[in-house]
């Protein structure tokens, strides 16, 4: 079937939910209040929309009232394109609606056992079902569903005229507001697909699925303030497309919970493609999520993904003994700086015209990032594991944002690898000596890695590892930073910077010197009295009245332990031997380099 990008079609019980009925009561009778909640959620489609799609009927709305129930009746309900003729033709509707507790109004429809998507080019699909029921609880005042359950059983979608189906043993909706005697509410909620079968229009491609289960809890919230934010959603959704998303991140940042978890899943999975054996099989996928508060400076994220009973039929894909069958990512961060996230999100946030994220600013990434060093966040990796026939691997560790640290963080963790010999025996052929190569790198880990033993009866290779704050790397107790390049040099103390043209050391011959005084800040005393190292001269050899200029360096015994002796209970420098009342001064000859011009001007005397 094909729509315009923008059309979704969906039953009637779902445009219920997503308008919340936000008609609000009046002074009318109950059958008039009935119309007006039901016109307002069908006048919602469009608005929610950017008026793309709509919700009609082909006559109005009746509506009567009887001991205590209105029941409405929707002739031929649609939902489709703005003007076309194109979409879900959900067929004629009978809605019902009653108190059940002051302010507490419950919806109830059952919906039709056939309805057609007509397409555009005439090529329509039946949709068939078993029975479908809906029932909702709703808070007319604040537009807030307190309750829903949609449940429809074998749904069954057919092409007319065209091979090929889609069927699903049970289709679930189910979500309530439950608040406990603290005030704080939570808020459970699921759809569930059950015994899903595709089979496409070739004859010979077919998609089995157990169970598609979508499931969330909102907890320590208040009901109060749920309002308030289903209010501030309803508004950005019904304002300008470019300052929707702007909106509802602040609203969102804006109201106090406890905590948000999520969770996708499937399960028996089986995919044939005709070729005889499935082609594709899994047991069980999922992935999960659980946010902390984000009203505050600080909140914390956790991340779950796994997998397992992956089977693909032989030949699929090469290597295949390495695919993991079995596969665990669990990761948690603390500390992280919901606050800053907000601002940068606030300033840096670019949309496209349909008013949906696009990209965030450069200068607020940067921002956020100098932001989450200075909270210190840590993400740990507990555990992380792959399983394949071949090989495994698990790793447990953690990482912290460190401002101190030359890479900005400090790491501790161990990893565990079950498999690498039989690597090592089918890659371990090519030049170990080529930096890079397969076989250099395998060569590598296993020459790092300690022996061990798994718990079951397999070699195993491990590797502790730490980054401490001075950026030194340590690997299974030995230093390995040289390979983290100039970025792990560990940082050492600033040292006083020299007077201009001093070396930073001394030469090996030359004798350690007294600290400059104040009197000679800008002059380098060290260099003119050096009586081994003729080859520091160029012209003005004179000032180094060495008889012979010879290539080695090697420092001349004798006069080397005199001067620093005479030069011990004086502020001057440890060359007593050059005069140096002229020094003083830093000017004039005395105070050229040695080997410069001027040099001559310093008749000093072998020390002795």
């Amino acid at each position: 079937m094909s729509f315009r990008s923008r059309v979704r079609p969906v039953a009637f019980a779902a445009i219920i939910a997503l308008s919340a009925w936000t008609g609000p009561a009046s002074a009318q009778d109950a059958a008039a209040q009935f119309r007006q909640a039901i016109e307002s959620a069908l006048g919602s489609v469009a608005t929610r929309t950017n008026n793309q799609v709509e919700a009609r009927t082909s006559r109005p709305i009746e509506v009567r009232v009887e001991g205590g129930v209105a029941t409405a009746t929707l002739p031929d309900l649609m939902v489709g394109p703005r003007g076309a003729a194109e979409g879900l033709l959900i067929g004629t509707l009978t809605v019902t609606q009653r108190e059940v507790a002051p302010g507490r109004m419950r919806y109830e429809a059952q919906l039709p056992r056939e309805m057609r998507v007509q397409a555009p080019n005439g090529r329509n699909t039946t949709v068939a079902n078993g029975g479908g029921q809906f029932a909702a609880v709703v808070d007319p005042q604040s537009g807030l569903t307190h309750e829903l359950n949609v449940r429809v059983e074998n749904l069954a979608v057919r092409p007319e005229g065209r091979p090929g189906s889609l069927a699903i043993g049970l289709f679930e909706i189910a979500s309530a507001i439950n608040q406990g005697a603290d005030g704080l509410a939570q808020s459970p909620a699921r759809i569930a697909l059950r015994s899903l079968d595709f089979r496409h229009e070739d004859g010979r491609q077919a998609l089995q699925i157990g169970e598609i289960a979508v499931s969330g809890n909102g907890q320590g919230f208040r009901i109060a303030d749920l309002e308030r934010l289903r209010a501030a959603f309803d508004q950005a959704q019904r304002g300008p497309q470019a300052e929707m998303a702007g909106r509802m991140i602040e609203a969102l940042f804006n109201f106090p919970f406890a905590e948000l978890s999520g969770e996708i899943s499937v399960a028996g999975i089986t995919f044939n493609d005709g070729q005889g054996t499935p082609a594709f099989q899994l047991a069980r996928a999922s992935l999960g999520e659980v946010l902390g508060p984000l009203h505050q400076e600080e909140t914390r994220l956790a991340l779950r993904y796994s997998h397992e009973g992956l089977v693909l039929r032989q030949g699929m894909v090469p290597y295949q003994q390495y695919v993991p069958s079995q596969v665990t990512i669990e990761l948690a961060a603390d500390k992280l700086p919901a606050a800053a996230l907000k601002r940068a999100l606030g300033s840096g946030l670019r949309v496209g015209p349909d008013g949906m994220p696009t990209q965030l600013s450069g200068q607020a990434t940067a921002e956020l990032m100098a932001a989450v060093f200075r909270s210190g966040a840590t993400l740990r990796m507990a555990p992380i594991q792959f399983a394949s026939p071949a090989l495994g691997a698990t790793l447990n560790g953690s990482i912290a944002a460190n401002g101190n640290s030359p890479l900005q963080a400090v790491a501790a963790g161990e990893l565990v690898i079950r498999g690498l010999e039989a690597i090592q025996r089918e890659f371990g052929g090519g030049n170990a000596n080529q930096q890079g190569s397969p076989a250099a790198v395998i060569a590598m880990l296993t020459a790092l890695g300690q022996q061990g033993t798994g718990s079951d009866g397999q070699p195993t290779r491990s590797y502790r590892v730490e980054l401490n704050e001075q950026g030194q790397l340590m690997l299974n107790g030995s230093d390995m930073t040289a390979l983290l390049g100039p970025m792990g040099a560990p940082r050492s103390p600033r040292p006083t910077r020299p007077a201009q043209g001093q070396p930073t050391q001394p030469p090996a011959a030359q004798p350690p010197a007294t600290p400059p005084t104040a009197q000679t800040p800008p002059t380098p005393p060290a260099q003119p009295a050096q009586p081994a190292q003729p080859q520091q001269g160029g012209k003005g050899q004179a000032a180094t009245p060495t008889p012979a200029p010879t290539p080695a360096p090697a420092p001349a015994p004798a006069p080397a332990p005199a001067p620093p002796q005479r030069a011990q209970p004086t502020p001057t420098p440890a060359q007593p031997a050059v005069p140096v009342p002229p020094q003083q001064t830093g000017k004039g000859p005395q105070a050229t380099p040695p080997g410069g011009k001027g040099a001559q001007a310093q008749p000093a005397p072998r020390g002795k």
